[in-house]
């Protein structure tokens, strides 16, 4: 009875400290502040990974030198162009040219011109992102800086690669005659596989990145390049706090561990919580318990919600910002006193 007693005072102050949330937040006039809900507009993803794919090998073919391809291609296109041996800005080149080119392409898109009206996964025409609005610019711009700086990179490596590799065959006491022919012929080959899988892996990446990026700058009714900062600034503050915080908080953070509570027996207590401590989206006794709109959830579990649909998990016609998420201390601390009188301890487990 006394075991029945605590626990039933426990349900009751969880049930307090929700209700004062729920009543501080006025739902109706939420939605009444915020815009009728529209469809996003969304970039066309094929074209967008394309392009990537397009100013990073550009990038690889223009820099340091004009590599001899690029005379081919040009004679093979009678193209009126000679490219000298070395270009002044060959990351700018591929940048102006890169944005100009992208935006014909975007208008020629939008306009269902062959063959991109024949390409599948296209978005339908009322979620089609203009190249001539103020988004479509920004993500071009954002998306041809992105390609370039990839490209760039990926440059820079492979030219210490490559002078860590001829220190290497240098350092050989006699390089065989069969090394001295092989090397100028891998040497371009092995430059071309470490182009194109690290156009393989990222470009995927950045467009993931760029589309989630225009969605929560369209929630938010701002444009590309502030919500860029703004996201950024989040991201180095939480970097900052992994570093100064102590160990069990950087687990925490990690997108790739999570943490549980655990009796001492290592068996999941979430059947011996009251309901009103357990997380409406994972079921699961609350670790950083955090408050969206009145409604309390877990918080990396609401991140994600709000990031990849940017709506209220339980309540319709309510749309959210990352940043209306705000920590629940209170009901963090009843969670820990309850944890602690059952002798519960929190552990991580990969998610």
């Amino acid at each position: 009875n006394i075991s029945v007693d605590a626990d039933d005072a426990w349900g009751e102050e969880a049930q307090r400290l929700l209700r004062q949330h729920r009543l501080s937040c006025d739902l109706e006039a939420v939605r009444r502040d915020q815009k009728p809900q529209r469809r996003f507009k969304r970039p066309f993803e094929t074209l967008e990974t394309a392009f990537q794919v397009t100013c990073q090998v550009m990038v690889a073919l223009l820099s340091p030198r004009v590599h001899p391809w690029m005379r081919r291609l040009s004679a093979c296109l009678r193209m009126q162009r000679t490219y000298p041996e070395v270009l002044p800005s060959p990351s700018l080149s591929v940048f102006v040219s890169g944005f100009h080119a992208k935006l014909v392409l975007d208008v020629a898109n939008g306009l269902s011109l062959p063959p991109f009206r024949w390409v599948q996964y296209r978005p339908e025409p009322e979620e089609m992102l203009s190249p001539l609005t103020i988004h479509g610019m920004e993500l071009n711009l954002l998306g041809a800086l992105a390609g370039v700086f990839i490209g760039r990179v990926a440059v820079e490596t492979r030219q210490v690669l490559h002078g860590l590799g001829a220190l290497l065959v240098s350092m050989l006491p006699v390089p065989p005659l069969s090394m001295d022919r092989a090397v100028p012929f891998a040497a371009p080959c092995a430059a071309l596989c470490f182009h194109i899988s690290s156009c393989a892996v990222l470009s995927p990446y950045v467009v993931t990145s760029l589309a989630a990026l225009l969605q929560e700058a369209q929630l938010h009714g701002a444009w590309l390049v502030p919500t860029l900062a703004q996201s950024l600034r989040r991201n180095c503050r939480g970097w900052v706090n992994r570093f100064t915080s102590d160990s069990q908080a950087n687990v925490a953070e990690d997108d790739d561990v999570e943490l549980v509570w655990l009796a001492q027996d290592s068996v999941e207590v979430d059947d011996h919580v009251p309901p009103d401590l357990l997380c409406p989206i994972t079921g699961q006794f609350f670790v950083k318990p955090s408050v969206l709109q009145g409604s309390v959830f877990e918080r990396k579990a609401v991140e994600r919600w709000v990031a990849s649909t940017g709506r209220h998990p339980l309540w319709r016609g309510i749309q959210c910002r990352m940043d209306d998420i705000q920590p629940a201390t209170d009901v963090e601390a009843l969670c820990h006193r309850l944890a602690e009188s059952k002798g519960w301890a929190l552990c991580h487990r990969l998610a």
